[in-house]
């Protein structure tokens, strides 16, 4: 029988005054242990994931969502557990980021990024929201072109991991 294996990231306050950053840091840890209690339960071996990362692609998406999903984006993060402030979770990834960033001697990678059709018009507060919070890049590209978005996502990845992660999905048809 095979191991589950699980890497688990934890967000940790290191500032005096940051007790907003310990509620986001508690709600990614609850988060993080309920992403794997299901991956667990639903058999899943050898599982490798971020649960930092899935926790902050969606709060990404909660700066663009309104009413319901909004509401349940926020449910399933904790988000609706932080008292509210405008934006704090959003700076506090921020914080975290520069942080990971600033490690000596230690060279940490960290890539947000949102891929649209560039028929979807995105509004320019959500755009300047996810540059300034997650300095995440904002990309358009025709979803049939050639290779399939795997192409320009793999490519991107590619270029950002210094060529360390060569394929994140699966190539489409040419």
């Amino acid at each position: 029988m095979k191991a589950p294996l699980c890497i688990l990231c934890l967000l940790v306050a290191t500032d005096g005054s940051a007790n907003w950053d310990k509620k986001v840091a508690q709600v990614c840890n609850s988060f993080s242990q309920s992403l794997y209690q299901n991956i667990a339960v639903n058999g899943c071996e050898n599982s490798i994931y971020s649960p930092l990362s899935i926790h902050q692609a969606l709060s990404m998406v909660t700066l663009g969502a309104r009413g319901d999903t909004a509401a349940e984006l926020s449910r399933v993060l904790g988000l609706s557990q932080i008292p509210s402030r405008p934006n704090q979770p959003q700076a506090s990834y921020l914080e975290v980021i520069q942080q990971l960033r600033q490690v000596p001697h230690v060279e940490i990678l960290t890539v947000n990024a949102i891929f649209v059709n560039p028929s979807t018009e995105i509004k320019a507060d959500f755009t300047n929201n996810v540059t300034k919070f997650y300095q995440a890049e904002v990309s358009s590209f025709d979803l049939i072109s050639p290779g399939g978005p795997e192409r320009h996502i793999n490519r991107f990845v590619y270029s950002k991991t210094k060529g360390l992660i060569k394929t994140v999905l699966t190539p489409g048809r040419e």
